[in-house]
């Protein structure tokens, strides 16, 4: 008997047996797998949203999966929607690390004050704080 098995690689006949939220979660990993773009065509709605979320965290060391929880737009209901929001929390953060970046790099370049960079970038007034606090 193996010691492990991979989710995404179960065969289909073995969805069936599982009754739980965690048969959304099977179910969509076994056909993110075969299919990239896989998008459910009727979302089956999860119980237990709390519980699933923070096993895929565990699953995965993701913490976006837990940031889902406390996020905007109350507890998401099925699987489509935690994963476009866990997608959209990571390309927040990787728009934010680009635009620290982007300040530090005219920083040094033309010894620019924090707030003299944010000019020269144009980053709103309200995003101004957020950025100087990551400097």
């Amino acid at each position: 008997m193996p010691s492990h098995f991979e989710i995404s690689h179960l065969p289909e006949e073995t969805i069936g047996y599982f009754h739980s939220d965690f048969r959304i979660v099977v179910d969509y990993f076994v056909h993110r797998r075969m299919n990239p773009d896989y998008r459910p065509s009727d979302p089956v709605k999860f119980k237990h949203v709390d519980e699933v979320l923070k096993m895929l965290k565990a699953i995965t060391q993701d913490d976006r999966f837990i940031e889902v929880l406390d996020g905007e737009g109350g507890k998401p209901k099925d699987m489509c929607e935690v994963l476009d929001r866990v997608e959209a929390r990571g390309e927040e953060k990787g728009f934010d690390k680009a635009i620290l970046e982007s300040i530090r790099n005219i920083m040094k370049t033309l010894k620019l004050k924090p707030q003299e960079a944010m000019d020269a970038l144009l980053i709103p007034a309200g995003d101004r704080a957020k950025y100087a606090a990551k400097l």
